[in-house]
């Protein structure tokens, strides 16, 4: 690792060289400029090339990768064509990470991987900068949580907050986002702010919506299984199971769904069932909604008989 040098600027500030001008296209430097310092154990495999660079001071990270024409003709990698594109820069408060999209059978292959965003940045406060492909790596496991981690994917969120992107991206003008532990999420010109506390908070919810939905499918596997073989095979030993909803299951659906949301004749029917199914526990437990409910639907039935 070196020792990052003392250099004063704003955090938020990325130099203009490292920008594009070519919506969708990455920063792109010829592989003749390139000191290609490590070859693959597999020739397709891609490889990190570090540079330093002094104006102003920074670490440039770079992704190389075999050129599909070279591959195909089979050359050795010091005869291949590599393609060379600019994956991360390190500058001594924060990072600028250019996330690629790394499938060869893709039309945007090593173009942005979220489109027209091309950029996130982030703190990062560490005094050591690395000077090898090695403790790129290690820096990597450090990354916020819900980073990928693995240049061979081409960095970005991982691909179950791909949401949270989407819906940057949908914001007329975003081309960059900066995770900040102090700034207030908001979009701003052609940057979007993303507060760490409401990135992390909004991962969490993503992470508890899948476990939960991960529970439920299991659930109606088993329940699935269990009807079509064992009630099918012997009901009086196996009687029907039916799945128990879970608490708030129904207050979760009207939240969704919201109050104007059009029911048909079969949701409906199941509606006045499930409350005529539950109406001693409903009279018990909500006595002023119900009474309230009869006195709304006396006022509407006497209003169309007259």
């Amino acid at each position: 690792m070196m020792e990052n040098q003392d250099y004063d600027f704003d955090a938020l500030e990325i130099p203009a060289s490292t920008l594009n001008d070519d919506e969708f296209d990455i920063p792109e430097f010829p592989a003749s400029t390139r000191d290609d310092r490590i070859e693959p154990e597999n020739l397709w495999d891609p490889v990190l090339v570090v540079e330093e660079d002094m104006g102003p001071p920074s670490i440039k990270i770079y992704y190389v990768a075999v050129n599909d024409d070279s591959l195909a003709l089979g050359h050795s990698w010091n005869e291949v064509v590599k393609d060379t594109i600019l994956l991360i820069e390190i500058f001594n408060s924060y990072i600028v990470t250019y996330p690629i999209n790394v499938r060869r059978d893709k039309h945007d292959y090593l173009r942005s991987k979220y489109g027209r965003i091309k950029s996130f940045v982030f703190d990062w406060n560490d005094n050591n900068w690395p000077e090898k492909p090695s403790e790129v790596k290690e820096m990597l496991d450090f990354f916020p949580v819900g980073f990928s981690k693995q240049f061979q994917y081409g960095l970005g969120l991982k691909w179950e907050y791909r949401f949270l992107i989407e819906n940057i991206a949908a914001i007329e003008g975003i081309e960059q986002i900066v995770f900040s532990k102090t700034e207030e999420t908001r979009a701003e010109g052609d940057i979007y702010f993303f507060n760490l506390s409401d990135y992390n908070a909004l991962r969490r919810k993503i992470d508890n919506i899948a476990r939960r939905n991960q529970k439920e499918a299991h659930e109606d596997k088993r329940l699935l299984c269990y009807t079509n073989i064992l009630h099918k095979h012997d009901p009086q030993t196996y009687p029907l199971r039916l799945k128990k909803p879970k608490a708030g299951a129904i207050y979760e659906f009207v939240n969704s769904v919201g109050e104007e949301a059009k029911f048909d004749k079969r949701d409906q029917k199941s509606i006045i069932r499930l409350v005529q199914s539950n109406k001693e526990k409903i009279v018990k437990d909500q006595p002023k909604a119900l009474l309230q409910l009869k006195t709304e639907i006396e006022h509407i039935t006497l209003s169309q008989l007259i």
